[in-house]
Parts: structure tokens; sequence; C-alpha cells
């Protein structure tokens, strides 16, 4: 069973980081910058590289990840003292992880992403 989860979990960040894509495309996995010949990783506009997509796809996964170690794991831990302090640490990572995808898609597009509870 762990095969298996550790198995699709690579074949959903592969798809989801756009790696098939990248493949069929031939899409570079750095760019060069025109003005100093530097490679980036991030591209500005609306150009994505694959090292980029990678990046988002595995940020993606954590925060996924993240979702469900708070759904899964954490009722399983017996102390409270601990299942409360992990709890909080899980919080903090996916607040800390989230705000800084919304930030790149911002910047990456220019919308702002509006959440409405």
């Amino acid at each position: 069973m762990p095969l298996y989860i550790c198995g699709s979990l690579c074949v959903y960040w592969f798809s989801l980081s756009g790696g098939m894509y990248n493949i069929i495309r031939g899409t570079p996995f750095v760019g060069v910058d025109r003005r100093s010949g530097q490679p980036i990783i991030f591209t500005p506009g609306q150009g994505q590289v694959g090292a980029e997509g990678f990046i988002m796809g595995t940020s993606a996964v954590t925060f996924g990840m993240l979702i469900a170690h708070f759904l899964f794991i954490v009722p399983t831990i017996e102390d409270p003292l601990r299942r409360r302090k992990t709890c909080y640490a899980l919080l903090g990572a996916g607040f800390v992880l989230f705000n800084w995808i919304t930030s790149t898609h911002l910047w990456k597009t220019g919308v702002s992403s509006r959440f409405f509870f």
C-alpha cells in the first residue's frame, strides 16, 4: 500500500507540474536573462519554464500533503499537548505556503485571488 501511495503521488506531481507538457513541447528547464545572460527560474510575465512548473507543482502537492496530515495523522496523536503543537505547526506551514502560492499567482498573472466564505 505505501508503494502505491508514493507512486500515485509521483504521477500526480508529474502531471500537476507540467512535466509531460515540457517534454512534448520542448520547454527549456531554465530561461536566460537577455540583459545579463544569467539563468532564471521564474520568468516575468506569461512565459513559463520547466523549473517554474516543477516548483509550483511541488508546492501544491506539499500543501495537499499538509492538509492530509492535518485531517488523518493529527487525530491519531494521543497526547493533547503534542497534538495541539502539531496542529499549530501544520496550520502555520500551510498558511505560509498558501500565501506564497497566491502571491506567485498574483505576480505572474496580475490577477488577485479573492475568497468568499
